[in-house]
């Protein structure tokens, strides 16, 4: 919550904000896809009005963990690992902060972190979310920042306030 308001997202209606569907690999079953490259920082919304960002983490494994501890793929890690070695970068993968705000958990993108870890990276790119203060099981929305915004006193436009029927 804290990144989206120090970076104003609470200042944008959310049309004004990238769909996550144009910024996903295209055509996923490629072989390598073609990813569209972004800034880090740069933010996207989803169909739920989901806010997510894209980060550079660390490998901190003390920090950094899979959702899925079901082992992996070979066929699978080979592939992304055959894409590093020809100089194709992977798609960012998609985590979460977790609960207590002392990991962060990839939801979608195992394999690309194994294969960016085996390769010697230190630092991976991924679509990093948030919860919602006070609702640890939903995802930070757009309307949860604009809120917040609001509550601190913060000036959102008329227009974004009336896109969730907020008043200010």
């Amino acid at each position: 919550m804290e990144r989206a308001l120090r970076d104003e997202v609470w200042r944008k209606q959310p049309s004004d904000i990238a769909p996550e569907t144009e910024l996903l690999p295209v055509p996923l079953s490629a072989s390598p896809p073609i990813v569209p490259r972004h800034a880090v920082g740069t933010w996207i919304i989803d169909s739920l009005n989901q806010l997510s960002v894209l980060c550079e983490l660390e490998f901190d494994l003390t920090r950094l963990r899979m959702l899925t501890g079901d082992g992996y793929n070979p066929e699978k890690l080979a592939v992304y690992s055959r894409w590093l070695q020809e100089g194709h970068e992977p798609p960012p993968v998609w985590a979460e902060i977790g609960n207590d705000h002392t990991v962060i958990v990839v939801t979608d993108g195992e394999h690309r972190m194994l294969a960016l870890q085996r390769a010697g990276r230190r630092t991976l790119l991924a679509w990093l979310s948030d919860q919602t203060p006070g609702q640890p099981t939903r995802l930070l929305s757009h309307e949860s920042v604009v809120a917040r915004a609001l509550q601190m006193g913060l000036p959102v436009p008329l227009t974004v306030r009336r896109t969730y029927g907020l008043r200010g």
